[in-house]
Protein backbone atom coordinates (compact mmCIF):
# COMPACT_ATOMS: atom_id res chain seq x y z
CA UNK A 1 0.00 0.00 0.00
CA UNK A 2 1.40 3.51 -1.05
CA UNK A 3 1.30 6.30 1.73
CA UNK A 4 -0.26 9.59 0.35
CA UNK A 5 1.93 12.43 -0.08
CA UNK A 6 0.58 14.86 2.13
CA UNK A 7 2.63 17.51 2.29
CA UNK A 8 3.02 18.37 -1.74
CA UNK A 9 3.63 22.31 -1.93
CA UNK A 10 1.16 24.50 -3.57
CA UNK A 11 2.61 26.10 -6.76
CA UNK A 12 0.31 29.32 -7.24
CA UNK A 13 1.27 31.79 -10.03
CA UNK A 14 3.45 34.93 -8.91
CA UNK A 15 0.43 37.10 -9.93
CA UNK A 16 -1.60 35.25 -7.44
CA UNK A 17 0.56 34.87 -4.37
CA UNK A 18 1.09 38.54 -5.26
CA UNK A 19 -2.59 39.46 -4.74
CA UNK A 20 -3.30 36.96 -2.26
CA UNK A 21 -0.77 39.32 -0.04
CA UNK A 22 -0.82 42.45 -1.28
CA UNK A 23 -5.13 42.19 -0.86
CA UNK A 24 -5.65 41.76 2.78
CA UNK A 25 -2.99 44.35 3.26
CA UNK A 26 -5.25 47.04 1.25
CA UNK A 27 -7.82 46.39 2.68
CA UNK A 28 -6.43 47.25 6.31
CA UNK A 29 -5.24 49.94 5.13
CA UNK A 30 -8.52 51.28 3.43
CA UNK A 31 -10.04 50.48 6.74
CA UNK A 32 -7.37 52.31 9.01
CA UNK A 33 -7.26 54.99 6.94
CA UNK A 34 -11.53 55.81 6.18
CA UNK A 35 -12.73 59.57 6.85
CA UNK A 36 -15.97 60.59 7.17
CA UNK A 37 -17.34 62.43 4.78
CA UNK A 38 -17.29 66.27 5.60
CA UNK A 39 -21.00 67.65 4.23
CA UNK A 40 -21.02 71.76 3.86
CA UNK A 41 -22.58 73.07 7.04
CA UNK A 42 -26.17 75.03 6.15
CA UNK A 43 -25.67 78.62 6.25
CA UNK A 44 -28.80 80.87 6.36
CA UNK A 45 -31.34 78.54 7.22
CA UNK A 46 -33.95 78.32 9.72
CA UNK A 47 -36.07 75.48 10.13
CA UNK A 48 -39.13 75.25 12.68
CA UNK A 49 -41.58 72.54 12.99
CA UNK A 50 -45.27 73.25 12.67
CA UNK A 51 -46.39 69.70 13.11
CA UNK A 52 -45.61 66.48 13.78
CA UNK A 53 -47.48 62.79 13.53
CA UNK A 54 -47.35 58.94 13.28
CA UNK A 55 -49.31 57.26 11.02
CA UNK A 56 -50.20 53.83 10.45
CA UNK A 57 -49.50 52.31 6.57
CA UNK A 58 -50.47 54.71 4.20
CA UNK A 59 -51.46 54.27 0.83
CA UNK A 60 -52.78 57.70 -1.36
CA UNK A 61 -53.49 58.62 -4.99
CA UNK A 62 -54.66 61.90 -6.26
CA UNK A 63 -54.63 63.21 -9.56
CA UNK A 64 -56.55 66.99 -9.68
CA UNK A 65 -57.35 68.65 -13.17
CA UNK A 66 -56.24 72.38 -12.81
CA UNK A 67 -57.90 73.48 -16.38
CA UNK A 68 -60.33 70.75 -17.15
CA UNK A 69 -60.05 72.51 -21.37
CA UNK A 70 -56.60 70.93 -21.79
CA UNK A 71 -56.47 67.37 -21.24
CA UNK A 72 -52.73 67.73 -19.89
CA UNK A 73 -52.67 70.21 -17.27
CA UNK A 74 -52.84 68.27 -14.24
CA UNK A 75 -51.05 67.34 -10.99
CA UNK A 76 -50.81 63.84 -9.47
CA UNK A 77 -49.54 62.59 -6.15
CA UNK A 78 -48.53 59.33 -4.65
CA UNK A 79 -47.58 58.38 -1.53
CA UNK A 80 -47.65 54.45 -0.16
CA UNK A 81 -45.38 53.33 2.95
CA UNK A 82 -44.80 49.86 5.00
CA UNK A 83 -44.98 50.34 8.61
CA UNK A 84 -45.10 53.46 10.99
CA UNK A 85 -44.72 56.96 9.15
CA UNK A 86 -43.32 59.79 10.89
CA UNK A 87 -44.82 63.16 9.26
CA UNK A 88 -43.31 66.56 9.89
CA UNK A 89 -44.83 70.26 8.69
CA UNK A 90 -41.43 72.76 9.00
CA UNK A 91 -41.64 75.91 7.80
CA UNK A 92 -38.16 76.34 6.46
CA UNK A 93 -36.71 80.26 6.22
CA UNK A 94 -34.02 81.12 3.87
CA UNK A 95 -32.01 84.09 3.96
CA UNK A 96 -31.22 85.83 0.34
CA UNK A 97 -27.58 83.39 -0.59
CA UNK A 98 -28.28 81.23 2.03
CA UNK A 99 -28.33 77.42 1.54
CA UNK A 100 -29.03 74.46 2.78
CA UNK A 101 -26.42 72.31 4.29
CA UNK A 102 -24.59 69.61 1.91
CA UNK A 103 -25.85 71.81 -1.11
CA UNK A 104 -22.72 72.23 -3.11
CA UNK A 105 -23.82 74.07 -6.07
CA UNK A 106 -26.00 77.77 -5.87
CA UNK A 107 -28.68 76.16 -8.14
CA UNK A 108 -29.86 73.37 -5.64
CA UNK A 109 -29.91 76.06 -2.46
CA UNK A 110 -33.12 76.83 -1.06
Amino acid sequence: MKTPYLTKPIHRSPFRRALLLIGPALVIIAALTAVPARATPASGVTSVTIANGTFADIDVYAKTDIDPTASIDYWKAAISTKGASHLYVVQNTVVPGGSSAGTATPDLAW
